[in-house]
């Protein structure tokens, strides 16, 4: 008990030196590693609601002012990530996801050079990968889809994400698994349109940010025509084993890409894996086909339909796990 109280004030004062500061980023990593230590020393069971109204408060005060800097949040998801899996709970679960929202929220407010900055130091770039696993993971739909847009809105910094992400392992997860969930989850519903295809630095084909590569200093960016799926395609062409790969609910690329793509999106990944048209979605029950009918996408419902003749005659042949699980039945002794 004793232990518990003096833990609960140093947390307190140092909660109360962040409300008195201008320099809250400094103070924000002191009581992190505050929390992280207490814990170290006294045990989860002893400082369990110590850490719970200490993250409580530093998301509160976070998702309250206007300019945090990366380095703050991503250290908070270094912790909050370490909690949950070394003492997992309804504390740590809450944790989790409150961050996932805050951390999406104020990503897609920072600067490029920020992310830059961390994605070429493999310890930061370690603990940004970490934060955004968490978005995967425990974020909604809507959190995720701030981080993805903001991952595609400069090329420079998505070419350097994605390579760092073929690159890295985060929390015992591999690196083309952490990188099929960041085309299922981050990328797919997004597309490169005229205001993320636009050069925001006016510095013509010399830029490294926009996505009109090699485009005239004297051609304007309205006659630019720039592939929607070009981040799709540039994520494939670094791992092109992406789209013929299931994730854990077993469901493939083409599977998310019918249900929420645009047409260009999904033929690029029906190109790379063509025999997925024919596999269903074990999630919804539905085909690709028509995954992409109830998104109301015509055109790529006809593509997928014309990709399998099998498809338009009605003729759906068994997917390949189907056909082994039936073949393991038959050969059952309980069979």
């Amino acid at each position: 008990v004793r232990r518990s109280n003096f833990a609960q004030k140093c947390i307190s004062d140092s909660i109360e030196d962040l409300n008195k500061t201008d320099n809250k980023n400094l103070l924000y990593r002191s009581l992190v590693e505050k929390i992280d230590s207490m814990v170290e020393l006294h045990g989860w069971e002893a400082m369990a609601n110590v850490a719970k109204h200490s993250v409580e408060f530093l998301l509160s005060n976070a998702r309250s002012r206007s300019r945090w800097r990366l380095e703050s949040f991503v250290g908070m998801g270094r912790l909050v990530s370490k909690f949950h899996r070394k003492h997992s709970c309804s504390i740590t679960l809450e944790a989790m996801k409150s961050f996932a929202m805050t951390f999406a929220s104020k990503m897609s407010e920072c600067s490029y050079f920020d992310i830059t900055n961390y994605l070429s130091s493999s310890p930061r770039a370690e603990a940004l990968l970490a934060s955004i696993r968490v978005v995967i993971e425990h974020g909604d739909q809507h959190a995720m889809g701030l981080v993805g847009k903001r991952l595609i809105s400069h090329r420079s910094t998505f070419s350097s994400f994605v390579k760092t992400v073929s690159e890295s392992a985060i929390n015992n997860i591999e690196a083309q698994t952490f990188l099929l969930d960041v085309l299922n989850k981050l990328l797919v519903q997004h597309s490169i349109d005229a205001e993320v295809a636009a050069c925001a630095c006016h510095r013509g084909s010399s830029c490294e940010c926009s996505w009109n590569v090699g485009a005239s200093d004297n051609v304007s960016e309205d006659t630019i025509i720039v592939s929607p799926s070009l981040h799709i395609k540039l994520t494939l062409d670094t791992s092109p084993d992406l789209a013929h790969l299931k994730d854990r609910d077993g469901r493939l690329p083409l599977h998310y890409a019918a249900a929420r793509s645009v047409y260009e999106t999904v033929a690029c990944i029906l190109e790379a894996n063509p025999k997925a048209a024919v596999i269903h979605d074990p999630v919804t029950g539905l085909y690709p086909f028509m995954l992409a009918g109830s998104n109301e996408n015509t055109a790529a419902a006809f593509e997928l339909l014309l990709s399998d003749p099998n498809l338009v005659l009605g003729e759906i042949p068994a997917d390949e796990d189907d056909e082994e699980n039936d073949r393991k039945r038959k050969r059952s002794p309980s069979m």
